[in-house]
């Protein structure tokens, strides 16, 4: 089974001066937990936690659905990058830091690319060659 999952959750520990909270992505990676931002905030009272949404009387966008549908595809990408790890066998072996860095990349090639030849830098320092070969 996959030990990783990823939900929509209004981030009520960090309020922001406008009275907003976050709507981030908690990833949860072998017990430890991380969240991702998606650039949305939106009131206590408009968040529908049932659904993990945003409520449609909300005001404070000018599509509410727009929003939602965004949140929810981002959602979906960062499952998938998981899932795709998991597949792969290499979810086991990230750290929840690894991780992050890696979904955070937002499908980047240039992003993800970077990111690999600094982990493969750090295994040959390591002398970890044949990770790094296989990298």
């Amino acid at each position: 089974t996959m030990n990783s999952s990823v939900n929509i959750v209004l981030d009520t520990r960090r309020e922001k001066s406008d009275k907003t909270y976050p709507v981030t992505l908690r990833i949860i990676h072998f017990g430890k937990m991380t969240s991702l931002a998606t650039g949305y905030s939106v009131p206590e009272a408009y968040w529908d936690e049932e659904n993990r949404r945003v409520k449609k009387s909300y005001k404070g966008f000018e599509n509410v659905t727009r929003v939602n549908n965004v949140i929810e595809k981002e959602r979906l990408r960062v499952a998938d990058m998981i899932t795709k790890l998991h597949d792969r066998g290499e979810l086991n072996t990230l750290s929840i830091t690894d991780l992050k860095a890696m979904l955070a990349a937002k499908g980047s090639k240039a992003t993800f690319f970077h990111y690999a030849e600094k982990q493969i830098e750090e295994l040959v320092k390591l002398k970890r060659i044949g990770t790094a070969r296989s990298y």
